[in-house]
């Protein structure tokens, strides 16, 4: 069974699909009793055989300064298991080419990341970060980055941190949300299950100066009072931070009446 399935299913009906999934762009036209929404396909998913190029994809899309477009599908791929792509336009934006930068499990046992289910997020280099959601030395999820070649012809994944790499999984496991980057380079993100209580965290990655290897740190385990779990537990949306370098996040049970929280994490 997929990760989070019955809170993918429920948003899945909510929301509509075209195919193994479409990239789209709308545009609005002045108010009008003639106004009406204008939608482009920019590229529909599975046009290759065994859906090479992917499928499904659930997170939304960031764009670079040149105007590509950048995300993830959670299934399809060399591998069958998810894929990191871009979308580059023409020079009129007319049309835009697909291309998959990194098929998923393509190590043994998918110890390089399984299934992404979070968007991804860009540093000032050029480099992508994001998460799988399950996969990694000890198939609970991991934290990755995908570097390009100065041509940014080719992309090489590099595994930042594999969780449940402590006991019970006390440094959290099951990562459904994507990350966020702080000015100093560090990343920080949410995991659903694990931590000390089981409820799941709020992590922070931590480079080197050489940017060689990280450490992670959880910041908070959520649900220390086990059945009770006030402060709320299973966070599935990624953080924001603002500029005191407080972060914001919210949980989907939990809480006073059992039904969720929004939270705020003080260093």
């Amino acid at each position: 069974m997929r990760i989070g399935d019955g809170r993918r299913e429920r948003f899945l009906a909510r929301a509509f699909a075209l195919g193994a999934g479409v990239v789209i762009a709308t545009a609005l036209a002045p108010c009008s009793g003639a106004a009406a929404d204008r939608e482009k396909v920019l590229y529909s998913f599975c046009a290759q055989a065994n859906c090479a190029d992917g499928d499904e994809p659930e997170a939304g899309l960031i764009m670079d300064a040149a105007g590509r477009l950048y995300g993830t599908t959670e299934g399809g791929g060399a591998h069958s298991h998810g894929t990191a792509f871009e979308l580059t336009p023409n020079a009129a934006k007319t049309a835009f080419t697909h291309k998959v930068l990194y098929s998923f499990c393509a190590q043994a046992n998918c110890t390089d990341g399984d299934e992404p289910q979070a968007g991804l997020i860009m540093d000032a280099a050029g480099n992508l970060y994001g998460t799988a959601s399950s996969g990694g030395a000890h198939n609970s999820g991991a934290a990755f980055e995908l570097t390009p070649n100065k041509a940014k012809t080719a992309w090489t994944l590099k595994v930042l941190y594999s969780f449940c790499a402590q006991v019970k999984c006390a440094d959290g496991n099951l990562l459904v949300a994507g990350l966020i980057m702080d000015a100093a380079g560090r990343l920080y993100g949410t995991t659903e299950g694990g931590g000390a209580h089981e409820g799941g965290t709020a992590f922070e990655l931590t480079p080197n100066a050489a940017k060689t290897a990280w450490t992670e740190k959880v910041l908070y385990s959520f649900c220390p009072l086990v059945e009770i779990c006030t402060d709320g537990y299973d966070p599935y949306a990624g953080l924001i931070e603002d500029a005191a370098g407080r972060l914001y996040g919210t949980t989907v049970s939990g809480g006073a009446h059992g039904q969720g929280t929004a939270f705020e994490l003080t260093p």
